[in-house]
C-alpha cells in the first residue's frame, strides 16, 4: 500500500500526465473514455478515487490504430510520451501504455512493463451480436490470455500475486510453455483472436484485453459510447453514455465507497525524477 503522501503526489503527477495526453488525443482526433476505477472516480468522486494510483482510459479499436498510427510517425512517441504496444514491437502487454520517462517507479515484478509514470489504454473491440457465440467467443478468448498473464511474472512475482498457492505450479507450467512457445508468438495470436471480428460490421463492443472486465462479459452498444464528459479533479474527463449500466455490471453497487479493508491499490509510488 502507497503511503498517503506519495499517493497525494503520485496521483497530483498522473494528473498533470493526463491533461496533456488529453489534449494531444484531441489534436489528433482520438476519441477516449475514463474506465474501471478512473470512470468510479469521475462519476462519484469528481477526480480520483482517495486510493487509485493510476488513470485508466478506453479507446475503441478504430481509435487505437489511429493512435497507433501517429506513434509510429514518431518514433513511437506523441508529443514527447512513449506509447508502449505489441503492435509497435516495444511491449509485451495485451493492451497499451503511455510512459512519461521523466518519473521512475518503484519495480512492479513484471517482465516487459517498464517502471515508469504511465496511463493504461484499454482495447474496445467488436463482439458477435448474438448472445450464444459472444459468450463461447468470450470463454476462448479468457482460454487464451492466461498463458500470457502468466508469462508476464517473474517466478516470484507469479507466486506472490497467485493467492491460492495449489495453482502456482499449473500457472508456473504456463509460463514455461509459453516461453518455449515464444512469447511474442502466443501473443500476437491472442491479439489477432481480439480482433476476430470487424469493428465497423458490430453492434457491440467488450474490453477483450483485460482479464477481470472480460470475464464479466459486460457488452456495450455502439450507439452508447457517446462520450459525457464528467468534472475530474480541475479539469474533465469522458465518459461514455452507459456508464451506469456498465458499472452496476461490473461493480455493483459503485457509488456507495467500499469498507476500508476492500480499498486496494497497485502499490504504485514515485521513487526518482
Amino acid at each position: 500500500m502507497t503511503g498517503k503522501t506519495d499517493l497525494i503526489f503520485l496521483q497530483k503527477k498522473l494528473l498533470e500526465l493526463y491533461k496533456e495526453v488529453a489534449k494531444l488525443f484531441n489534436d489528433n482526433g482520438i476519441e477516449f473514455y475514463a474506465c474501471d476505477g478512473t470512470m468510479i472516480g469521475a462519476v462519484r468522486e469528481k477526480g480520483f478515487i482517495p486510493w487509485d494510483d493510476d488513470i485508466d482510459l478506453y479507446l475503441t479499436r478504430p481509435n487505437y490504430n489511429k493512435l497507433l498510427e501517429v506513434a509510429r510517425k514518431n518514433n513511437n512517441k506523441i508529443d514527447s510520451f512513449e506509447v508502449a504496444t505489441a503492435e509497435l514491437g516495444n511491449s509485451m502487454l495485451t493492451f497499451g501504455k503511455i510512459f512519461d520517462k521523466r518519473y521512475k517507479l518503484n519495480a512492479k515484478g513484471l517482465i516487459g512493463d517498464e517502471d515508469y509514470l504511465f496511463i493504461d489504454l484499454f482495447i474496445l473491440d467488436g463482439v458477435p451480436t448474438d448472445d450464444n457465440e459472444r459468450k463461447e467467443f468470450v470463454k476462448k478468448v479468457v482460454k487464451e490470455r492466461k498463458p500470457i498473464a502468466a508469462s508476464r511474472h517473474t517466478v516470484k512475482g507469479l507466486y506472490d500475486v497467485t493467492k491460492n498457492k495449489i495453482l502456482f505450479l499449473p500457472k508456473l507450467m504456463l509460463k514455461i510453455v509459453t516461453t518455449i512457445r515464444g512469447k511474442e508468438k502466443v501473443l500476437n495470436s491472442y491479439l489477432d483472436l481480439c480482433k476476430k471480428y470487424n469493428y465497423d460490421e458490430c453492434d457491440y463492443v467488450e474490453c477483450l484485453t483485460w482479464s477481470s472486465v472480460t470475464e464479466k462479459d459486460i457488452k456495450i452498444s455502439k450507439k452508447d459510447l457517446k462520450p459525457i464528459m464528467f468534472k475530474f479533479e480541475d479539469t474533465k474527463i469522458p465518459v461514455f453514455k452507459a456508464y451506469d449500466e456498465y458499472l452496476t455490471a461490473y461493480f455493483g453497487n459503485y457509488m456507495k465507497r467500499p469498507p476500508m479493508d476492500k480499498r486496494p491499490n497497485h502499490g504504485i509510488r514515485i521513487i526518482n525524477k
